[in-house]
C-alpha cells in the first residue's frame, strides 16, 4: 500500500508539473490517490521501520482528509450538473 501511494503521488506531481489540468478535482488520478491514502489510514501503521511523530501522523490524517471532503465536493458539484 506504501509503495501504491508513492507511485501515484510521483505520478500525480509529473502529471501538475506536465499540466496541472491533469490533476483537477474528479480526475481519476486524483481519485486514486485520495482512496489510496483513506486505505493507508484504514489500515492503520503499515511499516513500522519507519516511525514518524505524533505530530506528522496529525499533519497526515488533515490533509487526507481535506482530499476527501475535496473529492465529495467534486461529485456533489457533477452530481448536481447532471440532475
Amino acid at each position: 500500500m506504501l509503495e501504491l501511494r508513492n507511485l501515484i503521488d510521483c505520478g500525480v506531481q509529473q502529471a501538475r508539473a506536465t499540466d496541472r489540468t491533469l490533476v483537477e478535482r474528479g480526475e481519476p488520478r486524483m481519485t486514486l490517490r485520495i482512496r489510496i491514502a483513506q486505505e493507508v489510514l484504514r489500515v492503520g501503521e503499515i511499516d513500522d521501520t519507519r516511525q514518524i511523530s505524533r505530530a506528522e501522523q496529525e499533519r497526515l490524517a488533515v490533509r487526507t482528509q481535506e482530499q476527501m471532503e475535496y473529492a465529495r465536493e467534486g461529485r456533489l458539484r457533477r452530481q448536481r450538473r447532471n440532475i
